[in-house]
């Protein structure tokens, strides 16, 4: 007896990745909103459809997952464990620079078998290696909320709040450091300050949980500074067990702006300390002139009708702000933000009226002054009149 019957073949999809998502350490799928920085280890889960075997390739090469973490640099998770399973374990490290707030592959493409091979354990199926898109159920965006914040911290700007000034012994100097972000403080950070002879610190005051840091210092005796600034770039401290972190948890670096460069204490605010204010005024009368530092001021003097009477603001008088020429002066040209050219030719002839470097040389009789900076050696009045000086 003939009997009849039908075969009918279900074919089944090849073993394929399903689901990826972060892990934590022992194994179980991680919390939503896990913050990570530089360091750090970030587990991730490849899970297929069945178990699967990896190969080595012949160059010892294994999988690898393309990362994008949101550094400079290509980022890669290479493959630590679970051959034999349908779990394959990646682990990501997180470097400098790395910042993120939703950690994901590159793509549908991004499990890199990098010469091994992948087999299914039970099956002689083909392994595909395509993950879920991104935002897909079953990506990583999907699946976890890992967030990556490995920039640290830095110094953007040191400044005095209270702006120019000149200060005595006992009276209290602010210093505030700006980051380029909001910074948890530890213990007690300072600034170690160039006072004179012997330098030291202010110290921190407030600004724990803000992006800017106030420090403070009280003149002390012996103090000496006609212009004050810190040490170097490295005058901020943190001292033995203390630190300045983001609120990722990132140590800031604690690197300043070169003394006299943007950003520095030196260029923005000019702070003298220490000295014992002029009780002489300025008399300028006359033809040429004669200019002498020290403690009694500036003498000015001068016979004929070559001379000009400074006494009178509206006609010679330098008015230099922060910002420039903001009021009446012979002021020239302005050739950047520390120099002006000044017309001094009606101080005298040339080489008559001296400026010595180890004082401010006071060209102003209203509230700013121009001066040179330390190491200028001493100048006079240049034969076309024209003397280029440093906006204090």
């Amino acid at each position: 007896m003939l009997v009849e019957f039908s075969v009918t073949v279900v074919s089944r999809p090849p073993p394929s990745p399903v689901s990826v998502y972060a892990l934590l350490p022992d194994g179980s799928v991680a919390a939503p909103e896990l913050a990570y920085t530089a360091g750090q280890s970030v587990r991730i889960g490849v899970e297929f459809t069945e178990a699967i075997a990896v190969h080595a390739g012949p160059g010892g090469g294994t999988p690898y997952l393309e990362m994008s973490a949101g550094g400079t640099a290509p980022a890669r998770a290479p493959y630590d464990t679970g051959s034999g399973t349908a779990l394959l374990e990646f682990v990501y490290t997180v470097r400098d620079g790395d910042v993120t707030n939703l950690l994901s592959y590159a793509g549908t493409g991004a499990l890199n078998l990098n010469g091994s091979t992948l087999d299914a354990v039970n099956s002689e199926e083909d392994v595909l290696t395509a993950l879920p898109a991104y935002g897909d159920p079953g990506s990583l965006s999907n699946t976890s909320s890992v967030q990556i914040d490995a920039v640290r911290p830095t110094v953007e700007s040191v400044y005095a709040p209270g702006g120019d000034g000149s200060y005595g012994v006992n009276e209290t100097v602010s210093i505030a450091a700006r980051f380029s972000e909001s910074v948890t403080v530890v213990g007690s950070p300072a600034i170690t300050l160039e006072t004179g002879q012997t330098d030291r610190d202010a110290v921190y005051l407030s600004g724990n949980a803000t992006d800017t840091l106030v420090f403070q210092y009280v003149v002390q005796a012996g103090d000496n500074s006609s212009h004050l600034d810190y040490t170097g770039t490295d005058a901020l401290r943190v001292g033995e067990g203390g630190s300045i972190r983001d609120m990722a948890g990132n140590n800031a670096v604690l690197y300043l702006p070169a003394p006299g460069t943007l950003g520095s204490l030196g260029h923005g605010a000019m702070i003298s300390i220490g000295r014992t204010p002029d009780t002489g005024g300025q008399n300028m009368t006359g033809g040429a002139a004669n200019m002498t530092g020290g403690t009694g001021g500036q003498n000015m003097t001068g016979g004929g009708p070559g001379g000009q009477n400074m006494t009178d603001p509206n006609t010679v008088t330098l008015v230099v702000g922060r910002g420039g020429v903001v009021g009446p002066g012979n002021v020239t040209d302005r050739g950047d933000e520390a120099r002006i050219t000044v017309n001094v030719g009606g101080l005298g002839t040339a080489g008559t009226a001296t400026f010595p470097p180890d004082e401010p040389v006071v060209v102003s009789t209203s509230f700013a002054s121009v001066s040179f900076p330390p190491g200028v050696t001493a100048t006079s009045v240049p034969a076309d009149g024209m003397l280029v000086l440093y906006v204090a």
